[in-house]
């Protein structure tokens, strides 16, 4: 069974019983489910939960089962596994885990909360006018570019723009501008590791429309070697392309790059509008301050949840 990069996706606790054991990422053809003492098997379907005495059976199917512990194994076809709690929790010689905090892995193997679902309403409650500008890059999110390039939306009226970065209370850029993108000026220096205020305000002549500020982080050279570590671990253990998707997105998630975990969840979501994956994408859209194509990943997010 293959080990997850150990800095990366590794993740262990006391067996919560709201918190599934292992899950099912990826299948292809006829798999089933049979859950517990109950002999009924079930159509499985992608991201299913599975839990203690559940189990996973193939007919002319594949399907690969993620475990809570960070390990995944492959099913081949006529194929029978029971899921226990030894098997999910188990940590073998030698192998690390990584911090509790590990957030985006774990919510992997639980239901949305009520409470969360409560949060998500919340956040998707707050409008946007749509004489607002949207800022559609950098967002609120880590970069691994030190010379980002800027793009955000007309401001109906606007005939030009006041673009400026701060560091440390210190405008390092500052430039005026009529068009809506700005590439990072050649002229300037590289952004150093560390965080940024992005300011992006809308003129008509020399009166101030309305702007809006994101903030963004430049990861270090460390870090970026770290998440490039963490993709190559996964992609070495040769997990279906669904997997190693989802999986690259989430450490994505871990490291704080917002951006490129949204690109990787909308392919996994053109492939499988999971609401899971769904609802990931509503919140990250929120987060990086997109509030328009946030709202409309949580509407497909409330009619996914509806669906039998």
């Amino acid at each position: 069974m293959p080990h997850l990069c150990v800095m990366c996706l590794l993740w262990f606790a006391v067996p919560d019983m709201q918190s599934a054991p292992a899950v099912i990422t990826a299948l292809v053809g006829d798999v089933r489910i049979i859950r517990q003492k109950d002999t009924v098997e079930i159509a499985a379907h992608q991201l299913d939960h599975l839990f203690d005495g559940d189990s996973i059976v193939t007919g002319d199917g594949r399907a690969t089962v993620l475990f809570r512990t960070g390990t995944f194994t492959a099913i081949k076809q006529h194929t029978a596994m029971l899921v226990t709690l030894l098997d999910a929790d188990m940590i073998h010689a030698g192998q690390a885990v990584l911090d509790t905090d590990m957030e985006t892995f774990a919510r992997l193997f639980r239901e949305a909360s009520d409470a969360e679902n409560h949060s998500l309403e919340t956040i998707m409650a707050i409008g946007q006018d749509s004489s607002t500008m949207t800022i559609h890059a950098p967002g609120n999110t880590a970069l691994c570019s030190d010379r980002p390039d800027i793009l955000w939306g007309h401001v109906p009226g606007a005939n030009w723009y006041a673009v400026t970065i701060e560091h440390r209370g210190q405008i390092l850029n500052d430039i005026a501008t009529t068009d809506t993108f700005l590439p990072y000026p050649t002229q300037h220096d590289s952004l150093g590791a560390g965080s940024y205020v992005l300011r992006v305000i809308a003129f008509h002549n020399n009166d101030s429309l309305n702007g809006r500020i994101r903030q963004f982080k430049v990861l270090t050279a460390e870090k970026i070697e770290s998440v490039e570590r963490c993709i190559e671990d996964i992609e070495s253990k040769s997990p279906d392309s669904y997997t190693a998707r989802l999986l690259s997105a989430m450490v994505y998630e871990r490291y704080g790059l917002k951006t490129e975990a949204i690109d990787v969840y909308q392919v996994l979501v053109m492939e499988q509008p999971v609401p899971y994956l769904v609802r990931t994408l509503a919140l990250l859209y929120a987060q990086v301050g997109m509030p328009h194509a946030a709202h409309q990943y949580y509407e497909l997010y409330r009619l996914r949840i509806q669906q039998p």
